[in-house]
């Protein structure tokens, strides 16, 4: 692979990381507001990284059933 094909690196809209992760959008948009999830904005469109989403993930608490 070249170094920009190793570069590429996906980004998704709110509701498909939604859809993603089974997450709510209230949820997505408020960890995007207090800076815990990443992202960008292209012209009109927010976008998160793969590698945003996967950092957010790694450090979201799961829930635990007693």
């Amino acid at each position: 692979m070249s170094e920009m094909q190793d570069s590429i690196c996906a980004y998704y809209r709110p509701a498909e990381v939604c859809k993603i992760t089974g997450m709510g959008r209230t949820f997505i948009a408020k960890a995007i507001r207090e800076g815990r999830l990443g992202s960008r904005k292209l012209g009109g469109a927010r976008l998160i990284s793969e590698h945003d989403l996967r950092a957010f993930l790694g450090t979201t608490p799961t829930e635990t059933t007693p």
